[in-house]
């Protein structure tokens, strides 16, 4: 009888610890399940960003872009959030930046270097943050997307103006 005793206070301790471990698992598969509906729809609305004119990326036609309705209900609390930093590079930076790294500074090819095209082109680095609650309410670790937009024809001039 003793034996049979302690075999069922086992069984519900093995079983009890099977339950909870179950549970636990199911949390956090709803909650990698929401990761990835996130991932998505950062993706999609970088995607949408991205066909988008260069003049028209705006902070303000960043600012009116929404998550889709699944994305609404499958993330509690979703808050989308966007940034835009704008900025120009000249085809001399990127040489200078180059010839630094290949530690071929003569005078010689630094006179060419200026003497080519200086022409400045724009860029946009876009920024998509997106955080909501996890099923206990709590803030969960925000998923950030990263573009850099750059306009068209950026670049090409001087690739052309080379022997």
């Amino acid at each position: 009888m003793l034996e049979a005793t302690v075999s069922m206070i086992v069984l519900g301790a093995a079983v009890t610890t099977v339950l909870q471990l179950a549970a636990h698992s199911n949390r956090l598969q709803h909650e990698m399940d929401r990761r990835l509906v996130a991932q998505v729809e950062l993706a999609n609305l970088m995607d949408r960003v991205m066909a988008e004119p260069f003049a028209d990326v705006t902070n303000d036609s960043l600012s009116a872009m929404t998550l889709t309705e699944v994305g609404r209900r499958r993330l509690p609390a979703a808050q989308l959030s966007t940034s835009i930093e704008a900025g120009t590079i000249s085809d001399s930076d990127v040489d200078r930046d180059a010839s630094d790294d290949a530690s071929e500074n003569t005078p010689d090819a630094e006179s060419a270097e200026e003497a080519m095209s200086t022409m400045p082109f724009a860029f946009k680095r876009i920024v998509l943050r997106l955080q909501w609650n996890d099923a206990s309410g709590s803030p969960v670790e925000p998923i950030e997307l990263v573009a850099w937009k750059h306009e068209a024809g950026a670049g090409q001039g001087k690739e052309a103006a080379r022997p």
